[in-house]
């Protein structure tokens, strides 16, 4: 799911390609998805290649035709996205680049790519291998602000008790920190920088919580973790990395108390509210997968409801109207944006992929509508507009 993947078109049909999908020189005005990129040529150092999106204003995919990704980008894989910013990593040396240059709203003129020193020691836990590289061990990256500004931190959490910190320091250097020690509970968090608080979040693994007594335990072992601060803080340090407490339990619909299963996420509005998301899944089946000469199952699961509850209004924390805004859910940093800049987007809305399908939840009537879309979405990276 992380991999952004490059696909060579063959000679013979090119120009038939090219023909059929809008080639443009201008960029997006709203909100896009990034999806898979086509070579179409060489330069010294890189790649010549079609950028492909899919454009919710126009509900079609449309290309930036013949830009040129550095090697440095084009042998790396998607890990993260965040401020418009996409970070990749190589499997190879394990060198990290965040790059503008795959947002269509970013200038050419602007375009950069940092690359990072190379992720070495691995933190300890992170189990690699032939069949499962390192960027395929993340779960997800967070930028404190643009890679370009001072004292920016760049972090990397892994599956796992790992989260990796890279921050730019006054002498232009960039150097990590490993922190290998969180909670079991923590396992599968993401992380998410917080502009308001100027903090980075981690959220706990999703529990149903029935028993008051067992939730009351979970919220006091919260109130304690929220003050955990990992990293150091002063002038030369990183910001404070602390759990997110939750005060309330989050309990799924009646009807979907029976095989449900949920994910937790934070986003945070341009106005510095966070919400939590609630990600309500309903499993339906089963499927037998081979890899690597081994079987094994693998659960389906199909989206049946999204919930948002705001730490700002407890006791009374259910959030049914976000207003004008917008959510973009995926494997980027969730984010929002008032529809009211973008035409085309749906107010009080979640926008996310589900399979082959482009999505949004509506928050007020919990419906779902689905996007024309004719190809695999293998990248579920959402791009804020600059």
């Amino acid at each position: 799911m992380s991999v952004l993947f490059t696909r060579r078109i063959p000679k013979v049909r090119e120009s038939l390609i090219r023909g059929a999908i809008r080639l443009l020189t201008t960029r997006p005005p709203s909100p896009c998805l990034l999806l898979p990129m086509d070579d179409v040529g060489d330069y010294p150092g890189g790649k010549v290649a079609n950028l492909n999106f899919y454009d919710l204003e126009m509900k079609k995919r449309v290309t930036v035709a013949e830009r040129r990704v550095p090697e440095s980008v084009h042998l790396s894989r998607t890990i993260g996205s965040s401020r418009g910013w996409v970070v990749r990593m190589n499997n190879e040396d394990l060198t990290v680049h965040v790059t503008n240059m795959l947002s269509p709203s970013a200038p050419e003129s602007s375009h950069r790519v940092i690359s990072l020193p190379p992720l070495m020691p691995l933190p300890r836990g992170l189990d690699p291998s032939e069949y499962t590289p390192v960027s395929e061990l993340v779960r997800n990256a967070s930028l404190s602000s643009s890679p370009d500004q001072e004292g920016c931190v760049v972090a990397i959490k892994f599956w796992g008790h790992c989260i990796s910190l890279c921050r730019l320091s006054g002498d232009s250097s960039w150097s990590w920190t490993h922190i290998n020690s969180l909670p079991k509970d923590y396992k599968a968090s993401s992380v998410i920088y917080s502009k308001a608080a100027s903090i980075f979040y981690l959220t706990p693994s999703t529990d149903s919580f029935r028993d008051p007594e067992a939730h009351e335990a979970h919220r006091r072992k919260l109130k304690t973790d929220r003050h955990k601060i990992y990293g150091r803080r002063d002038r030369h340090g990183s910001p404070l990395i602390v759990f997110f407490q939750q005060h309330w339990p989050l309990e799924p619909p009646e009807k979907l108390v029976e095989g449900w299963c949920g994910k937790r996420f934070l986003v945070e509005t341009p106005y510095g509210d966070m919400y939590t998301l609630m990600w309500y899944m309903i499993k339906t089946g089963k499927k037998l997968v081979v890899s690597c000469d081994k079987e094994s199952d693998v659960y389906l699961a199909e989206t049946k409801r999204f919930e948002l509850y705001s730490k700002q209004s407890w006791p009374k924390p259910y959030v049914g109207d976000i207003g004008d805004l917008c959510i973009f859910f995926g494997k980027n940093e969730p984010f929002c944006v008032p529809t009211r800049k973008y035409p085309g987007l749906k107010r009080n809305s979640i926008y996310f992929t589900e399979k082959d399908q482009i999505c949004v939840y509506d928050i007020a009537t919990h419906t779902i509508l689905q996007f024309p879309h004719q190809e695999p979405l293998l990248t579920p990276f959402w791009l804020p507009p600059k």
